[in-house]
């Protein structure tokens, strides 16, 4: 595993204070996972009564755990060229990391595969900060008080010599579920998007992705919709079969919440990472609810 360094800023110059408070909200959340890095090898059973390829595997399994846990971000760790199944057909290999600002966030590999013909192993990640996020998007009040205020920090921070130049992560809600071509105009470029409330925990989500195959189907072919995100969602939901139920539910999924979600194909929120001038027009939209920092990178 490896951490980002230190920023070295001397006590006495200016910008230190404000500096140094930035780097805490970053380090708690940091330390927050390390827990998670040292018990990474257990695994969440999702009860499954057929043996899956890696194909199938990756088409349900992959997409349920990542769908599920919009605080972490998954990916192949590999070039495109690598994604197809190699000589281990039961295994689909993964990089799980936090989802943060910083560029080198904690994280891990990790072997998806069937333990046997009833138990499929998936990595085991623990809360931090941005679940605990996640759990207030059905909230109509902000919860300032415990995750304090956007804002109020980005208005400060655009001003602030140093802080100015922080990548800064926020975690959005809006007052409304919208079309994702209409949240597209608030956000151009999102993280990743919530298609959900909280569901008891955390919203469904979905997110880009960088290879084309590595979810188990072609995302490239919606590249060109108006619609992208929510037209793969539509495509992973139309793929699966009454059969994948079993392992679904491991996850807290059910085919028909799945097609619902799919049918409406509303965004009720998203995550999005820039500067904080420019976060700060986006917090301040009028269509947004709630707007909170998980993290934040100090500038080199």
């Amino acid at each position: 595993m490896r951490h980002s360094g230190p920023v070295r800023v001397p006590h006495d110059s200016p910008g230190a204070g404000r500096l140094m408070r930035a780097k805490t909200l970053l380090i708690a959340g940091v330390v927050a996972l390390c827990g998670t890095l040292s018990v990474s090898v257990l695994a969440t059973r999702a009860d499954q009564p057929r043996s899956l390829g890696c194909e199938r595997l990756r088409l349900v399994a992959l997409n349920a755990f990542t769908v599920t846990n919009p605080d972490y971000a998954v990916d192949s760790g590999a070039s495109d060229d690598e994604q197809d199944c190699g000589p281990a057909p039961g295994i689909v290999k993964v990089q799980v990391r936090a989802r943060m600002a910083m560029d080198d966030p904690p994280g891990w590999s990790y072997d998806i595969h069937q333990e046997s013909s009833s138990a499929l192993s998936v990595p085991l990640v623990k809360p931090w900060r941005m679940t605990g996020i996640l759990a207030e998007i059905d909230q109509q009040d902000p919860v300032y008080d415990e995750y304090g205020d956007a804002v109020s920090y980005l208005h400060k921070a655009g001003g602030d010599s140093v802080l100015k130049s922080s990548a800064v992560q926020v975690v959005v809600f809006l007052k409304k579920p919208v079309p994702e071509s209409s949240a597209t105009r608030i956000w151009r470029n999102p993280e990743v998007v919530f298609l959900s409330g909280a569901r008891g925990g955390k919203p469904l989500a979905w997110e880009p992705s960088i290879w084309c195959r590595f979810r188990g189907f072609d995302t490239c072919a919606s590249k060109g919709s108006a619609e992208p995100l929510t037209t793969e969602f539509r495509e992973w939901v139309s793929l699966l079969k009454p059969e994948d139920a079993p392992a679904l539910t491991g996850f807290g999924l059910s085919l028909n919440e799945l097609r619902d979600h799919a049918a409406k194909g509303l965004i009720h929120g998203f995550v999005a990472r820039n500067l904080p001038g420019t976060l700060e027009k986006l917090v301040t939209d009028p269509q947004i609810l709630a707007a909170y920092i998980t993290d934040i990178r100090p500038p080199r």
